[in-house]
């Protein structure tokens, strides 16, 4: 009897789990994307990473708040992982 109970339990956190994890897929979707353009750029030759790189540097310099916004975006959103991550565990 006890092991049913188990079971069952086992069974309702794995639903509420699925649902939660429903949540977080937009999340998942564009760190997937972020992820792929990683991986796409490093099959890239290097003579490209330069045009690229030039482009990078010029929209930054024409406004250089972006830099900063940029770089807060960035740490919060390790943060958030950080978060996600500890409470998975």
């Amino acid at each position: 009897m006890r092991r049913r109970g188990l079971v069952v339990r086992s069974s309702l956190l794995r639903t509420q789990a699925a649902g939660q994890a429903g949540e977080l897929q937009p999340a998942l979707n564009w760190v997937d994307r972020v992820q792929d353009t990683w991986i796409w750029l490093r099959q890239r030759p290097p003579e490209l990473m330069i045009p690229v790189g030039t482009v990078a540097m010029v929209w930054l310099w024409r406004k250089p708040s972006r830099l900063w916004r940029l770089s807060w975006r960035a740490w919060s959103a390790w943060k958030l992982w950080q978060r996600v991550v500890q409470r998975l565990v």
